[in-house]
């Protein structure tokens, strides 16, 4: 019986570390996005540009587990 809730327990643990594993790959797939849209500006980007970006680079990192 003992050994039946540590089953779970790390069944439980492993499932959540799982779930923030994805999130933080779905976060780093937004950024890398981001990242590339800004890489291929061929001018430099406007204050408004870097303010948006910024924005949602804090919106992004702040979601993170």
């Amino acid at each position: 019986m003992e050994e039946s809730k540590t089953d779970t327990f790390l069944t439980n643990q492993h499932a959540s570390r799982l779930k923030q594993l994805s999130i933080y790959i779905q976060q780093e797939k937004k950024l890398s996005g981001i990242r590339e849209e800004i890489a291929t500006q061929s001018s430099k980007p406007t204050t408004n540009e870097l303010v948006f970006f910024f924005t949602k680079m804090q919106a992004i990192t702040s979601s993170l587990p």
